[in-house]
């Protein structure tokens, strides 16, 4: 789990929130995480701030180009199973919820607590894995988080992000809930 900040000028702005579940719990590493491909995981991010369409496509494009080696990209559909993720996000509100599920061998998007589409094919499941837990991860904290199954950043973090709203306790839930 953990905390997804942004530098802006010199200021650090929350974004989200981020948990991810494994059957396993014992994932220690990104070798754990590709040996243990079998397994469906799932990544949940609750947004501490509102954002337009262009803005979360732009930020999941920039996060992809990014955080993902060569090596993960140079299948031939990846261009292809990018621009289809992407295009599964829209608009997010304040609270709002983006849901990436590993399950056999698709990887299904839910942006708001729907179903948006899913991409077929194990390549691009190590590809998104390789953004979270390769050698640039989104964030240090967040792949340790991840890894650990505990968050980096004090409860107080999560608390208090707006003047209209406080996002207390993400609970777990079922992987495929």
């Amino acid at each position: 789990e953990g905390i997804r900040n942004i530098n802006i000028f010199g200021f650090d702005y929350k974004v989200y929130v981020a948990s991810f579940y494994s059957l396993h719990g014992n994932l220690q590493s990104m070798e754990d995480v590709m040996n243990d491909e079998d397994t469906p995981k799932r990544f949940d991010f609750v947004f501490v701030r509102s954002f337009d369409k262009g803005k979360v496509q732009m930020a999941w494009t920039r996060q992809l180009d990014a955080s993902i080696t060569e090596y993960y990209t140079s299948y031939s559909e990846y261009k292809k199973d990018r621009a289809m993720f992407i295009s599964f996000f829209g608009e997010i509100t304040l609270g709002g919820t983006e849901t990436v599920i590993l399950l056999k061998d698709e990887t299904i998007v839910i942006d708001g607590g729907i179903y948006k589409g899913s991409i077929k094919g194990k390549n691009f499941q190590r590809a998104f894995l390789n953004m979270w837990f390769g050698q640039r991860p989104v964030t240090e904290g967040l792949k340790t988080g991840f890894l650990t199954g505990r968050r980096k950043h004090e409860e107080e973090e999560c608390n208090d992000v707006s003047s209209s709203s406080t996002i207390n306790n993400v609970g777990k839930k079922s992987i495929l809930a």
